[in-house]
């Protein structure tokens, strides 16, 4: 509300949680229809970056310490990175057999915690994340948030249908 009444008209919410993104679009909806400031909810996770895993398994489950996110951190603050912890982590969920529409990710998902999918806290195998990895990682969404903010700055909020500007 302080931002508002500053004489802000547009706020980003950049997020890389999984668990916020909800959330903030509750927030961003509520604040929107308060205040009237345009509200934008990014979810870096979700800006359609290329990524260069390809393993299936890591594609469906590596979200939590795992490949991208190790690559991540490898690139940004590597004295942070234990790779000799690493060892024990890398095994991957199980669906029940016959499960062909539910998933953690995807348009059917279902409730769950950390704990719920993996005994030691990792989703994903950070044991093949580079330093490589992550600094294209960051590179590619540096571009393409510089991109989006590009066009958050110019955005003027959709034509209303049934009006003509």
């Amino acid at each position: 509300m302080s931002v508002s009444r500053a004489g802000f008209t547009r706020l980003v919410l950049l997020n890389s949680h999984g668990g916020n993104p909800p959330v903030l679009d509750y927030i961003a909806r509520d604040l929107h229809e308060e205040t009237g400031m345009q509200l934008f909810s990014i979810m870096i996770s979700r800006m359609g970056l290329p990524d260069a895993v390809t393993d299936p398994d890591e594609n469906a489950w590596g979200m939590h310490a795992g490949e991208s996110e190790t690559s991540w951190m490898l690139a940004l603050a590597p004295e942070l990175v234990h790779m000799d912890r690493a060892n024990g982590a890398g095994d991957y969920p199980r669906m029940p057999d016959g499960i062909r529409h539910l998933a953690v990710r995807g348009p059917v998902g279902f409730s769950w915690l950390t704990a719920d999918l993996s005994a030691v806290g990792v989703l994903g195998n950070p044991r093949t994340a580079t330093a490589d990895k992550g600094h294209a990682y960051v590179e590619a969404t540096v571009d393409k948030l510089a991109g989006v903010l590009e066009e958050i700055a110019a955005f003027d909020g959709p034509q209303r249908a049934g009006e003509r500007r």
